[in-house]
């Protein structure tokens, strides 16, 4: 698809792996966007388990223990909105959600893609003490 094609003759960034991002050649993804990625990446490079909680946080989340979310197309339509949100409110955006599984059973952040999928060791801190912005569903 278009987000995977790589046109540009300009070098894409880099990640620490040496992989190139999918965003800097692709015409079809907003300049805030792009910009909220490479922010987004840049974060996910210094944070750990030591400093976690000097950041913010937006995170839509399903978890088995909660009474609906809706279905996967509920779930996923509102992404670009929140992406504006954490964008303009600087937080991580990040996706995580059980039920029925977890979302990385079917959908796979892509090398050199934006990271929406939470650490582990990050969601489990993050359950345990809310300080993030949440996104319930009524």
């Amino acid at each position: 698809g278009a987000v995977l094609s790589l046109t540009s003759k300009e070098k894409p960034q880099q990640f620490l792996d040496g992989t190139n991002n999918l965003w800097d050649s692709n015409p079809n993804i907003p300049d805030w966007m792009k910009s909220y990625f490479d922010w987004h990446q840049q974060q996910l490079a210094t944070l750990s388990a030591e400093n976690w909680q000097n950041y913010k946080y937006l995170i839509l989340h399903c978890y088995k223990s909660d009474e609906r979310c809706g279905g996967v197309s509920d779930r996923l339509k509102v992404t670009q909105l929140l992406l504006l949100a954490a964008h303009r409110s600087q937080r991580l955006f990040f996706i995580d959600w059980d039920r029925p599984c977890r979302l990385e059973e079917f959908l796979v952040p892509p090398k050199g893609g934006f990271v929406w999928s939470i650490p582990e060791w990050l969601g489990t801190k993050l359950r345990e003490k809310p300080i993030c912005l949440r996104v319930y569903w009524l």
